[in-house]
């Protein structure tokens, strides 16, 4: 180890064993006690260089920047909270030296004025700015060293990294303040944040002081924050007033609707009066009300949820908009989207929480029709022609797409490219980004359909269009999918003409879309159709080849000796009808016990259904009488037997309303014999060969013992089911 990096080294742990002290120093803050020796301790930070932490980090060789970062920002934060505390206590030292002269000082300790913490969002702007006029930068006392550690010590998120690449220094200070007021100041942007968060308002479910109250706080506080930035709303009354009622709930309204008793239209200030008036008996008659104590047993209920903020976007966390609304979701890629709907737990059909989508009623994706958002549509590929592939002489790797267009044209790719795509100019814009793109043998005609005369359009001198020759017919080579969408609009949109087209702006340039006027008195027509030449008997080998069976097992032993069992046993009778025998454990079947008892006690409780209910009997005799002549069970002529013997409990299940099968009767294989091992118990236990349908792992083919007949499944071999 070089003498330069020992000495860096020791610098280090000096640094840090400095910034402990200084920690405990301030943990253990006494006023009175340690006022004087806060001027040394300020000292002494002011002379140390956190710098060194760096410079020992790079001479490391460890490139651990996060570790570096996070020491910087806390040495910024114990300054901060120094100089917090120096400007607390200055009246205290002044008080001292002038004791006399002065008389009696004041030991009453005013509360901090904690600065607000600013993450970016630019409805939060306009009151930190403020804020920190008023307490920092308008502060003489202050240094622009101390503005700027106050400066960082408020700021996080996406305002912190606007000044993250700043030294802490005094020349930085106006730096980095002109920044954030060069990014935030926007006063379009922050009216409209403040709009949104009007709009976004829900509608109260019921009538609640704190529901009401909420929603007059919500209106009086942008409203004050739209004219302290000059918006004159005055002139809003109708509109507010009206914005204002539809969100009340519906006994509220029809309180202010009496109250009103007019057909004139209600000025705002009288709604927000009486809203206020209301607020205040609501806030009576819930103080005044005798709680009820609840001696129901209370119930303990165990769940999984995602913590989410009453009123804000789950994408954003912003005010409530929708997620068409909400710029983060729409920037995001599909698979994004999609992660951050599950993180939420949000119904993917309607992106609204509280259900999912299996019982969501909102309609569906109105691309596919599936039981999906249609921000959450994954198919929406990049697409290249083959001859502009070979062109540019693009690496195709495997990759199998089917593409659906229009009229259920079907187009199958092979291959994919990796390509990345930015505008012409770099003038343009410096956007780039790399794209996937299935190959296709073609994409569509040539568009336009014939050319077009852009003379007598308007088109400013400064406008660069994303294809000069745009006017011109010509192929097209590549469609960008639908999930890099909103990434290429930026603002600005004109009309070339009173009858169209549109042009908008994009980081490409500018485009057109849109009704061409038709100058020419000839009329171009262009059909395209796609249909699958593939021969039928084709498909149909392999549908069939789908369909088997008999594909190669993945299943445990146990299914695996089932699915053996069903292929060597499954036979067909005379009547072309399939008996299967039951897939019995051999080791299991021997330890079923005595099971007459308990089958005869239950068919004794079944008979005293039928002598209540007459109708029951009529159903359950003929449904046994159809069981016997369908040869599902026969009749044990003798009784005494040398196998293995189960009776089954049953009990019919009546359902009047149905109107297919009234009646039904349900056999038990589940109940246990004497020795506590059931007939299911003695089954092996299937693969699932259907998906998406209830599982019969366990099929029981049971017989009944009525009133005098014994009945045998013929399917079950040495294993007597009665």
């Amino acid at each position: 180890m070089s003498g330069v990096l020992k000495a860096l080294l020791k610098r280090e742990k000096q640094l840090h064993h400095f910034t402990e002290l200084i920690d405990r120093f301030l943990h253990n803050f006494d006023e009175e006690r340690d006022s004087r020796q806060l001027n040394e301790e300020l000292k002494e930070v002011a002379g140390k260089d956190p710098t060194v932490k760096e410079e020992a980090v790079q001479a490391r060789e460890d490139s651990n920047f996060q570790v570096m970062h996070q020491f910087y920002d806390r040495f910024c934060n114990l300054k901060a909270e120094l100089i917090e505390l120096q400007a607390g206590t200055a009246h205290l030292l002044s008080g001292s030296d002038n004791h006399q002269a002065a008389g009696p000082v004041s030991r009453v300790k005013l509360p901090d004025i904690r600065l607000p913490s600013f993450s970016g969002k630019i409805r939060e702007w306009v009151t930190v700015r403020d804020t920190f006029r008023s307490l920092i930068d308008n502060n003489n006392q202050l240094t622009d060293v101390d503005k700027f550690t106050y400066l960082r010590s408020s700021l996080s998120g996406d305002a912190l990294q606007e000044v993250s690449s700043l030294e802490l220094s005094a020349d930085n200070y106006s730096v980095a303040w002109k920044a954030l007021v060069r990014r935030y100041e926007n006063k379009k942007l922050i009216m409209k944040a403040h709009l949104d968060a009007l709009f976004s308002l829900e509608t109260l479910k019921k009538e609640s002081y704190d529901g009401i109250n909420q929603l007059i706080g919500e209106f009086d506080k942008n409203l004050q924050m739209l004219e302290k930035i000059g918006e004159n709303t005055a002139g809003w009354s109708t509109l507010l007033a009206y914005m204002l009622c539809s969100r009340l709930d519906s006994a509220t309204l029809h309180l202010w609707e009496t109250h009103h008793g007019s057909t004139e239209v209600p000025p705002y200030d009288k709604v927000i009066e009486f809203l206020r008036n209301h607020c205040s008996v609501l806030q009576s008659i819930s103080t005044s009300r005798p709680s009820v104590p609840d001696h129901r047993p209370t119930k303990t209920s165990f769940c999984h949820t995602t913590a989410r903020l009453p009123g804000r976007c789950p994408f954003c966390s912003e005010s409530w908009h929708t997620a068409f609304h909400c710029m983060k979701f729409q920037r995001m890629k599909v698979p994004e989207r999609s992660e951050a709907v599950n993180k939420n737990m949000l119904c993917r059909n309607c992106l609204s929480s509280g259900h999912y989508a299996r019982s969501c009623d909102k309609g569906v994706c109105h691309h596919c029709r599936q039981k999906h958002h249609s921000m959450l549509r994954i198919n929406q590929h990049c697409l290249m022609s083959k001859e502009f592939s070979t062109k540019l002489k693009f690496d195709e790797l495997s990759s199998f797409l089917a593409v659906q267009g229009i009229g259920s044209a079907r187009s199958l790719s092979t291959k994919s490219v990796q390509a990345e795509v930015s505008p012409r100019l770099s003038d343009i814009s410096h956007f780039a980004e790399q794209m996937q793109f299935h190959v296709l043998p073609k994409l569509t005609i040539a568009l336009p359909t014939a050319n077009i005369d852009p003379h007598q359009w308007i088109l400013p001198e400064s406008t660069l269009m994303a294809d000069p020759q745009f006017h011109k017919t010509g192929p097209v080579d590549v469609i960008i999918g639908a999930e890099y969408y909103m990434d290429l609009l930026k603002e600005g949109q004109l009309k070339a003409t009173s009858e169209g087209p549109t042009l908008q702006n994009t980081v490409f340039g500018w485009i057109v879309s849109g009704r061409v006027p038709n100058t020419s008195s000839c009329r171009l027509s262009s059909v395209t159709h796609a249909c699958s030449t593939a021969d039928i008997q084709d498909q149909l080998t392999r549908f069939w080849e789908l369909e088997t069976c008999r594909t190669r097992s993945t299943h445990s032993l146990e299914k695996s000796a089932c699915e053996d069992h069903f292929e060597k046993t499954t036979v067909r009778d005379s009547k072309g009808r399939f008996v299967v025998t039951l897939p019995k454990k051999e080791c299991v079947i021997n330890q079923l016990g005595e099971s007459k008892e308990i089958a005869v006690r239950r068919f004794a409780g079944l008979e005293k259904r039928f002598a209540a209910n007459p109708q029951l009997k009529q159903l359950y005799t003929e449904f046994i009488s159809e069981y016997q002549n369908l040869g599902h069970m026969v009749e044990v002529v003798n009784e005494t037997s040398s196998g293995i013997e189960y009776y089954l409990p049953h009990h019919a299940v009546l359902k009047p309303d149905s109107t297919t099968t009234k009646l039904r009767v349900v056999f038990d294989a589940s109940c246990k014999t004497s020795t506590g091992v059931s007939l299911n118990d003695a089954l092996m236990v299937g693969p699932v060969v259907q998906d998406d349908l209830l599982d019969h792992s366990t099929i029981s083919i049971a017989s009944v013992r009525d009133s005098g007949r014994r009945r045998k499944d013929v399917s079950h071999g040495e294993c007597y089911s009665r």
